[in-house]
């Protein structure tokens, strides 16, 4: 009965309790609840982790009543709702008011009934170590293809949620010994079997230690497990790395996941040799796969030995030196042998380190595994504008420029930690303990990786490991100082088996080969920062960049092309140009931003002259082309002096050292003379801006061709 269904029971009782009052008068006091009924818990001794009922006497409340007459007498009836449940320690025991009680921890604790106050007598319990309350036997209703052997398990339950494994001193038992026997623990199935069976398997253990209450020895757990007839499918036998690859966990066969991964498995030596466990699986016509690493009938081998090490027993591989391996794996099923191979790939795992000592971009070829220094890498070069539908072919600057990108590591026999850091020590030279004095990781002795023109992994052309671009401005070093439109120049970034510049693709990064630059087919003088950016195989989320600069010349005019002398005048404006723009002085080549001397007022002269000179080249109505482009190399009638000229000005005061107060106006000046030169050109007035004999007289290594091309613009002796 429901405590709210006594209520009326309670009220009655209240009346009929005071049988000699036929009315019971409204003055009289209400009944006064005394005592409370009993409380009944159990068990009142449980393990840690079991758990118990206490049931509550509802009917066993006693009220104090007083009659008409005045006298007082005890009665006993139901009890009003609002029973609350409480334990002493709820650390040991807990209750909720439904009566339900846990055993928490070791020890003793009193759970009372209270209700307005006034509270049962306590029932006390006593809580001890967990206990075994069962026997449990994994994996539970397995499937499995016939002639698989499935090994179980068998783990004692504590009270406590804790189990401790018992395999070992258990007997398991076969429910159909003539589909499938036990051998220990592993249930070895009939090969043969041709109908799918369903068989009970079961365990049990003698052990009497710690037993729960009512819990006897020996002790029972079964479960049932599916044979079902199958064949490996074609193609269906795989190996897999684990991780990522998913355990079996506790059954030997699962629902099929899927096809065989045909990726290369991948291992470095950097910065420790790797080690891959492997997993080798076999998908079944029964829609299972089923683990067949441990199978009797499952052989591992790898070739060549000396790339990567293969341990059996594991089974695993560990990486041994950089190259390419072929993982085998074989497996016997109903008399039916099928093999399957992986590559395994071990790389350095540091062949590219961030920095540009590991990676240079050059202007010239660089020779792929002799010993040569970085610091020779030709960062600057020139190009010749492109003729947009027959390009310039046969001439040297007609239209594209080879650039080189080549990344360096160690071999893994020849890098050592000395010092807190990694440092490459040629063989010959290194002794056994290393002592003597080595340098830096990624340093000239080691090989070299060709990263210009990568082959790509698919069929993808851009799905290499190098990524070209140009934009306008000059390669600092470190990355590009970006000028203002578009860039004059522009980089394939498109695998292709040759290099040669292609018109029929057209001009743009997308149709042109990996590392070939060119120009985009204006008249302008430019500068354009080229760049690679190769992907660490090894590590795909590594990328380093390093890059160079291209001056773009405005060889496109037939009137122009058709001057022998031009590519002679080309090719000594950037002789001229190369040893500033590789100079270290000026931060260039070695990222060494020394701004005292005047790399970024140089970079601010340079602009300044392409954005004069640009306007000039293309208004070829107002200017012929073929004299611009005389005057602005070698100089003219009008004028002496030419660009080439002008740039030695820059490049001997800082060969001298000299610092920004001295440079400064030094380039000024030239910045000056160029806007002179140009407006002689055009018809224009000179400009005397920094002409004025603010250059100190103390520069050294300043031409005569300066006083002379003062002289000659009406402007010495100011």
């Amino acid at each position: 009965m429901s405590r709210s269904a006594l209520f009326p029971l309670f009220a009655c009782l209240l009346l009929l309790s005071a049988c000699s009052d036929t009315v019971r008068s409204p003055d009289l006091p209400p009944a006064q609840l005394a005592a409370i009924g009993a409380l009944n818990c159990e068990p009142t001794t449980l393990g840690e982790g079991q758990g118990g009922q206490c049931t509550f006497d509802s009917m066993g409340c006693q009220f104090l009543v007083v009659r008409s007459d005045g006298n007082q007498e005890f009665v006993t009836q139901a009890c009003p709702e609002g029973v609350e449940l409480t334990s002493s320690n709820p650390d040991i025991v807990s209750v909720d008011n439904s009566g339900a009680f846990t055993g928490n921890s070791p020890g003793v604790a009193n759970i009372v009934a209270t209700l307005n106050g006034v509270s049962s007598e306590p029932e006390t319990i006593t809580v001890g170590p967990a206990c075994v309350e069962a026997l449990e036997i994994t994996p539970l209703a397995a499937r499995i293809s016939a002639g698989r052997d499935q090994p179980y398990r068998a783990f004692l339950k504590r009270t406590n949620g804790t189990r401790s494994e018992v395999t070992n001193s258990s007997v398991f038992t076969s429910g159909t010994p003539a589909v499938a026997t036990f051998n220990g623990n592993v249930l070895e199935s009939d090969e043969n079997l041709a109908t799918e069976t369903t068989l009970d398997v079961s365990v049990s253990n003698q052990t009497s230690t710690g037993l729960c209450a009512g819990v006897t020895a020996p002790l029972v757990a079964t479960t049932t497990v599916t044979l079902s007839p199958g064949q490996l499918i074609a193609d269906g036998l795989c190996i897999d790395a684990t991780p990522p690859a998913a355990a079996f966990e506790d059954a030997v066969c699962r629902p099929d996941t899927g096809a065989c991964a045909t990726s290369t498995l991948q291992l470095n030596l950097l910065p420790a040799p790797e080690t891959l466990n492997l997993q080798v699986r076999g998908r079944f016509d029964n829609g299972l796969e089923c683990d067949l690493t441990d199978d009797d009938a499952t052989t591992l081998v790898i070739d060549p030995e000396n790339v990567a090490t293969l341990d059996p027993a594991a089974p695993s591989v560990t990486a041994e030196m950089s190259g390419t391996a072929t993982l085998t794996a074989t497996a016997t099923v109903r008399a039916i042998t099928q093999s399957e191979d992986r590559d395994v790939r071990v790389g350095d795992g540091q062949n590219i380190a961030f920095g540009a000592s590991s990676l240079a971009v050059s202007s010239k070829e660089l020779v792929g595994g002799a010993p040569y220094s970085f610091s020779n890498a030709q960062r600057f070069g020139c190009v010749g504008a492109t003729d947009l539908v027959e390009g310039l072919s046969g001439r040297e600057l007609a239209g594209q420029l080879n650039v080189f990108a080549k990344a360096r590591s160690c071999d893994a026999a020849d890098l050592r930690e000395i010092n807190g850091r990694m440092v490459c020590t040629a063989p010959s030279s290194a002794p056994a303990d290393f002592g003597q004095p080595s340098i830096d990781a990624f340093n000239d002795l080691q090989r070299t990786e060709d990263y210009t023109n990568p082959m790509p992994e698919g069929a993808n052309p851009f799905d290499d490991a190098t990524t070209w671009s140009a934009v306008e401005g000059f390669w600092n070093g470190e990355s590009c100082e970006t000028g203002s439109g578009n860039s004059p120049a522009q980089v394939g970034d498109r695998f292709f088996p040759s290099r040669a510049l292609d018109p029929d693709r057209g001009l743009d990064p997308t149709t042109q080969p990996n590392g070939v630059v060119y120009a985009d087919g204006t008249v302008r003088l430019g500068f354009a920062c080229v760049t690679a950016t190769v992907t660490n195989p090894s590590n795909p989320a590594q990328t380093v960049t390093d890059g160079m600069t291209v001056l773009v010349l405005p060889l496109i005019n037939d009137a122009v092309v058709t001057d022998p002398s031009l590519d002679a005048d080309a090719d000594r404006l950037c002789d001229t140009l190369l040893p500033i723009f590789d100079n270290p002085l000026l931060g260039v080549l070695q990222g060494t931003p020394l701004d005292a001397l005047g790399r970024i007022e140089l970079i601010e002269v340079l602009s300044t002259v392409t954005e004069l000179v640009n306007p000039l080249l293309e208004a070829t109505d107002v200017i012929p082309l073929g004299l611009v482009l005389e005057t602005l190399i070698n100089g003219g009638d009008f004028f002496p002096v030419g660009l080439a000229d002008l740039t030695a000005l820059i490049l001997n005061p800082l060969n001298a050292g000299l610092i920004d107060p001295v440079v400064e106006p030094l380039l000024c000046t030239v910045t000056s003379t160029v806007n002179t030169l140009l407006s002689l050109l055009t018809g224009g007035e000179p400009n005397q801006e920094c002409l004025d004999g603010s250059i100190p007289d103390n520069i050294p290594l300043i031409p005569s061709v300066l006083e002379n091309l003062l002289n000659r613009l009406g402007l010495g002796g100011q």
